[in-house]
């Protein structure tokens, strides 16, 4: 391993670690192969580029006898950035600095005549009906925003047939531009930037148990949704998988600190409201932006887990704790019970 020299802010250094195998996303660098060359390790000699705190490190594998110790110093390179990443942002939760459990909503003291108020989608947290809401109040929100850009933004998978385009964290993984969180992407965080913002956080348990509900009726799986074994059969799975990629599913279990913080800590979305008080919560913000409309009420959208509450899958203490200790940032934010 080599290091190269500094590089300046951007140039590769938006987001998390491209294609790490860590059960988090936060990070502070990507893995960008060189053009040309193997992505694996399945070549006689591959060049990979890291940028890890802005410097560049090549790392050269000479033949494919030095794989494992290639491995373990990409293992080491990732679980480095990993911590430093999270222990900056950990450092600004624990200040106090970011709370979502906070009732307050940073509402502006008077409405006002010309609102700029955008909304960053945290996906499984009502997000659809509110975009819908949003289009009824004539504010494109989300999916119907056509200002969201992010930097390697190209059409979406074929297992992704949406109209938009997506960002592509990793080669073979794509995410809807609006579920993309901005932490991510210096050019999406920069269009959210422009107005204030505004999204949902809810407990993360209930969150992953819902999106359990909501791919199951999607892929059309025959049998019972409110099934202990069939949900801990998914949650193994997933949460295996999420160690290998976070974004899989539509970046729908990327964890929710990664929308409303940067890596820094940095507090990326003003308004933050709680799914358990959704309706309240944003009608007092709406009000406060001179957009409430008493005759438009909130759409209802993939309630699939309504008829099956979370106790009802007496899931095992050692599944929870798993949940819990991968979305970690989530329960240190003030997330869950």
């Amino acid at each position: 391993m080599t290091v190269l020299g500094k590089i300046g802010v951007g140039i590769w250094a938006e987001g998390p670690l491209r294609g790490a195998p860590s059960s988090q996303v936060a990070g502070l660098g990507q893995v960008r192969p060189e053009p040309g060359t193997n992505r694996g390790f399945g070549g006689r000699v591959s060049h990979w580029f890291f940028v890890l705190d802005r410097t560049l490190v090549l790392l050269v594998i000479i033949s494919s006898e030095g794989r494992w110790l290639a491995q373990l110093l990409l293992q080491t390179v990732w679980s480095k950035a990993n911590s430093v990443g999270q222990s900056a942002l950990q450092k600004e939760i624990r200040k106090g600095h970011m709370n979502a459990s906070s009732p307050r909503l940073n509402l502006p003291s008077h409405g006002l005549s010309k609102p700029c108020l955008k909304f960053i989608h945290i996906p499984k947290n009502a997000g659809t009906s509110i975009e819908h809401l949003g289009k009824k109040l004539n504010l494109h929100w989300g999916e119907f925003d056509d200002s969201l850009r992010c930097r390697n933004a190209s059409r979406c998978h074929q297992t992704l047939p949406i109209y938009r385009d997506c960002c592509w964290p990793r080669k073979t993984t794509a995410c809807s531009l609006w579920h993309y969180p901005p932490s991510a992407d210096a050019h999406l965080a920069a269009v959210y930037a422009q107005c204030s913002t505004f999204g949902v956080v809810r407990d993360p348990l209930r969150r992953f148990v819902s999106q359990y509900f909501w791919i199951t009726k999607a892929h059309h799986e025959p049998g019972p949704l409110c099934d202990r074994e069939k949900f801990e059969a998914y949650a193994n799975r997933t949460l295996q998988r999420l160690l290998e990629d976070p974004w899989i599913e539509d970046c729908h279990l990327v964890p929710q600190v990664h929308y409303v913080a940067s890596h820094s800590g940095q507090r990326l979305c003003d308004h933050i409201l709680h799914y358990e008080k959704l309706r309240s919560e944003l009608s007092l913000l709406l009000k406060s932006y001179n957009l409430f409309d008493a005759k438009i009420s909130l759409p209802v959208s993939n309630r699939g887990g309504a008829a099956c509450p979370v106790e009802a899958l007496r899931m095992s203490a050692a599944l929870q704790q798993r949940i819990r200790d991968f979305f970690h940032l989530d329960y240190e934010l003030g997330l869950g019970a």
